[in-house]
């Protein structure tokens, strides 16, 4: 009995130690971070020591490293190495013979156009029978409006599935904490008019960002907006770097309120899969 009391004693203070580390990770935060600058663009996550990047470099193409020249920093010495393989390497390719060009055939006797251009004098136009006019049924507007409606119909239920999750994404938004929301838009454009105008039209967008940040984030440290232009032609510059956190513990509580709502978003998922027809 007190073998299997000492042994039922050290299997439940491992589960508890065990349930207690479980307890104190879904109390850490998870953040994320978004940067995207000229020389560095990436997307990275951060949990305790745990820290995955993914480099946004898909929109500048490989990257080509400068050529170096042969003997930008090498002395003589290295010089007469080079040239020795060089020589090596030559000799030990097979040898290659002289190209002879091979005689001048005679050219070809000119063939008659009129043989086998020639109509028969019955039905001369019997060729263009095979033509037919193109047909407009391709280029019908019944058809344009019909994938006009169909499309219609998809975005319309897309709309759907959103407003009807809104409230889950909303519930998820308020436990998020923003630390940075830094954005610099430095542009011009070739009128000094449409310049202006587009100045205007960017501070009222970020105008209603901000109110949005306000009202659906937990908490919002840090905002900058940095907005300018002179006026000196077309050129674009923009910088982003948004830093957020949210906690496993706040996920999971939003999870079980929204349990009832989610199994509502997921019959209206297979409701609308089940009469989908492909666009």
């Amino acid at each position: 009995m007190v073998w299997l009391w000492l042994t039922l004693r050290i299997f439940g203070t491992v589960l508890l130690v065990l349930l207690g580390l479980v307890i104190l990770l879904l109390f850490v935060p998870v953040q994320v971070r978004v940067r995207w600058e000229k020389e560095d663009r990436y997307a990275e996550g951060r949990f305790l020591f745990f820290k995955y990047r993914y480099e946004l470099d898909f929109l500048n193409g490989p990257k080509s490293e400068p050529s170096k020249p042969v003997f930008a920093s090498e002395g003589p010495q290295a010089r007469t190495v080079i040239s020795d393989e060089a020589a090596e390497i030559e000799a030990s390719l097979p040898k290659i013979e002289k190209y002879e060009e091979p005689p001048a055939e005679a050219a070809p006797a000119k063939r008659s156009l009129k043989a086998p251009f020639a109509f028969k004098a019955k039905r001369p136009f019997k060729m263009f029978k095979a033509l037919k006019a193109p047909s407009l049924k391709a280029h019908s507007p019944s058809k344009a409006f019909a994938s006009f409606a169909k499309l219609r119909s998809k975005l319309h239920r897309y709309m759907e599935i959103f407003f009807e999750g809104k409230p889950i994404l909303y519930r998820l938004l308020k436990q998020v904490k923003v630390k940075r929301a830094d954005c610099r838009l430095h542009y011009s454009v070739s009128s000094p008019v449409l310049t202006a105008q587009l100045m205007g039209l960017l501070w009222a967008t970020e105008a209603q960002l901000y109110g949005f940040f306000k009202r659906r984030f937990k908490k919002v440290k840090h905002h900058r907006f940095d907005l300018r232009s002179d006026f000196t032609g077309d050129y674009l510059d923009v910088g982003i770097d948004y830093i957020a956190s949210v906690r496993p513990i706040d996920v999971l509580l939003v999870g079980l309120r929204s349990l009832a709502e989610l199994k509502a978003l997921r019959r209206l998922v297979a409701k609308q899969r089940a009469s989908a027809q492909p666009i």
